[in-house]
């Protein structure tokens, strides 16, 4: 394999027949190794962008168009591929930065990292939720590996190189993957916010904070219980270890800082049916005014003159979501002749928010 020393947008896979006798690599074989390949990448840059986890559907379109591999070169008899980043973004040189390097090249380091440990290391989960903080996707990622790392009987040696670091996927080492992926996933890290709803300050030490995905249940300390009480009713953000529980989903947190208060909500993206993620340009600013005479919630965002009444924020953050949807479908879907020259600048704003060419 060629020396890919410093070269943070490439990677060299490699297939061999174990024996020479044998013919020619499978094109399955080939197609589910650089898959497998690719959807690690997607998963690490998911994350890294700092989306929610879904547990199915598309990744958005601004993962994949950082994440997205293409071969550069190819060698056949046995299999030999260089595969490269097809985003051509550059990094900013300021070694002061910790997140030095582009979305694609720190997933691309994240990958290398997460087969290195596979390869190489024990307690796999827990090393590979050091530089992954989510047991979901920690999980995902060893599903992925699993369904192409070869066993004992397997035909085929398998090897990839990170810049100099070359890896054989050793079958000794599937049952450890395979162990791995019997630990069900429950922890990952995250943000929640939302209008702290309910306190309790018996032992349990709880609140309830009504979130767009819903109510959460945070933890906290003694020592934080005067902090939460101060922020009843407000919104506010909190940042922690999270963890699903028999439907109920919870947040724990252990400082004054993982808490603040906001003025508004935010809008990352919006679903569009089947998988079709689409993540907007910049953040949307969603006002939520609690209304106790009628106890709902008045949403609103004025960019784009959207309002909705609801009873909690999941269902009004929906109803938001759906009156972008019929704007997208109104103005952009609609042929341009169609329409107004108010309307025509209202089209190339929504094109704008979801990035597409106006």
């Amino acid at each position: 394999m060629p020396n890919l020393a410093n070269d943070t947008k490439k990677v060299e896979v490699k297939i061999d027949p174990k024996d020479e006798s044998q013919s020619a690599v499978s094109i399955s074989v080939i197609a589910d190794y650089l898959c497998a390949l690719q959807n690690v990448m997607y998963i690490t840059g998911d994350y890294l962008e700092g989306n929610k986890y879904r547990t199915g559907g598309n990744v958005p379109n601004s993962v994949k168009k950082r994440c997205d591999l293409v071969v550069t070169g190819l060698n056949y008899g046995s299999f030999e591929a260089t595969v490269s980043l097809a985003d051509p973004q550059t990094s900013l040189p300021f070694p002061e930065f910790p997140d030095q390097g582009t979305i694609g090249e720190r997933a691309l380091k994240l990958t290398k990292e997460i087969f290195s440990i596979s390869a190489e290391k024990e307690d796999i989960v827990s090393q590979i939720f050091e530089i992954l903080p989510d047991e979901f996707r920690v999980h995902r990622c060893l599903q992925e590996l699993e369904s192409i790392w070869p066993d004992e009987k397997s035909q085929y040696i398998l090897n990839i190189g990170f810049n100099n670091h070359i890896l054989n996927l050793n079958p000794s080492r599937k049952p450890i993957i395979q162990q791995a992926i019997k630990k069900k996933p429950k922890k990952y890290k995250g943000t929640v916010a939302g209008r702290l709803v309910e306190f309790r300050a018996d032992r349990k030490r709880q609140c309830i904070i009504d979130t767009p995905e819903g109510e959460v249940i945070c933890k906290f300390g003694p020592e934080l219980q005067d902090v939460v009480f101060q922020n009843m009713t407000k919104f506010v953000t909190v940042s922690g270890m999270m963890e699903q529980k028999q439907n109920k989903l919870f947040i724990e947190f252990d400082t004054e800082s993982a808490l603040q208060s906001i003025n508004f909500l935010t809008l990352l993206e919006v679903e569009f049916g089947e998988g079709n993620i689409k993540k907007l340009t910049h953040p949307l600013e969603i006002y939520a005014d609690y209304q106790d005479d009628i106890d709902c919630y008045i949403i609103s965002n004025d960019e784009f003159d959207l309002l909705a009444v609801a009873s909690n924020l999941k269902a009004g953050m929906e109803e938001i979501s759906e009156e972008l949807k019929l704007l997208y479908a109104e103005y952009v879907d609609e042929d341009i002749s169609n329409l107004t020259n108010s309307a025509i600048t209202l089209r190339k704003n929504l094109l704008k928010l979801f990035e597409e060419e106006i």
